[in-house]
């Protein structure tokens, strides 16, 4: 039994291959989680009816320390038992999601927008673009009047009430209310649902912030800073947005919208799929279905042998 890891900034989504992830669950600090124990439960959980061990792929964020990886293979192997061990990186497997090894990913997250180039499943860092004022935690910030505090509140507000406006869009101050899981009614006003949309393509616009680049203008310079051996017209035509905010409605539309249809050297295809904050979990569900698997992962007899630094040779 294979269980697929993709812990992101906010949220740990995991399960078996295929479909959608069976946990996706809030990594809320107010509920004292620890998102190890949990993943370590879900590996258990999802090989209790199994014999063999269970194999494990699981995303590695990009701002993790280089202790990070050894600590988590350590985890998958000593207390969840593993057979085997994969971690590799959100961009890598944002692109085996697209069904592609190559693309410009464009990570809108909860504490940072990162967009990263990957060429052949090479993942370039060095030549990443981010930015931590385009997230959810700055966008989390024109909620404050609500009064709303919970992570997984402020979650599903954003979830199922943001969204872009586009160009004919005309504000209006009408209210409506909004019943969070425990009974309690946020009032919500128009202008607030396409403010929390609006936020990523003008920033400026809100929070007092001055010379924040907009979401298409990051996409735009990550394009223009390509490193030269990079094959350009081979990422930037799956030039792919992922992350929660590139799931609110009206996003993709407002990124062509705002997009040059060309950049300095070739034409630019933006792309974004159903479910686009689920792309690197389904890259892993893909992942674990190519024999090519067992040659970026750390078998139980390897640890034992080598220990968890190899997952930095092996994997990263």
């Amino acid at each position: 039994m294979t269980t697929v890891i993709d812990r992101g900034d906010l949220v740990l989504r995991a399960g078996p291959p295929g479909g959608k992830p069976i946990v996706e669950d809030i990594l809320s600090l107010e509920d004292n989680e620890d998102p190890m124990q949990k993943e370590i439960g879900i590996i258990q959980d999802s090989s209790h009816d199994d014999k063999n061990q269970p194999r494990v792929i699981a995303t590695v964020p990009l701002q993790c320390g280089v202790l990070v990886p050894s600590i988590l293979c350590q985890h998958y192997f000593e207390v969840a038992g593993a057979a085997s061990v994969c971690l590799t990186q959100i961009p890598f497997l944002a692109a085996i999601g697209s069904g592609a090894s190559s693309a410009i990913v464009c990570d809108f997250g909860h504490c940072s927008t990162r967009i990263t180039p990957v060429q052949d499943g090479y993942v370039h860092h060095s030549s990443s673009v981010t930015s931590s004022e385009i997230s959810g935690v700055y966008q989390n910030k024109l909620l404050d009047s609500t009064d709303v505090t919970r992570a997984k509140d402020i979650h599903m507000i954003k979830a199922n009430n943001a969204f872009v406006p586009d160009a004919d869009y005309v504000t209006n101050n009408s209210t409506s209310s909004y019943t969070l899981p425990d009974g309690n009614q946020v009032e919500l006003s128009n202008y607030q649902k396409a403010s929390l949309g609006e936020y990523p393509f003008s920033p400026n616009d809100f929070l007092s912030l001055r010379n924040v680049l907009n979401a298409a203008q990051l996409v735009k310079l990550a394009i223009f800073s390509v490193p030269e051996e990079v094959h350009y017209p081979q990422v930037c035509n799956n030039v792919l947005l992922c992350g929660g905010m590139s799931a609110m409605k009206g996003f993709y539309e407002r990124m062509n919208t705002e997009f040059c249809g060309t950049a300095n050297r070739n034409p630019v295809k933006i792309h974004c799929v159903d479910d686009p904050h689920l792309l690197a979990w389904k890259g892993g569900s893909l992942l674990s279905q190519l024999t090519a698997v067992s040659n970026i992962s750390v078998s139980r007899a390897e640890y034992m042998e080598h220990g968890p630094n190899l997952v930095h040779k092996r994997c990263l």
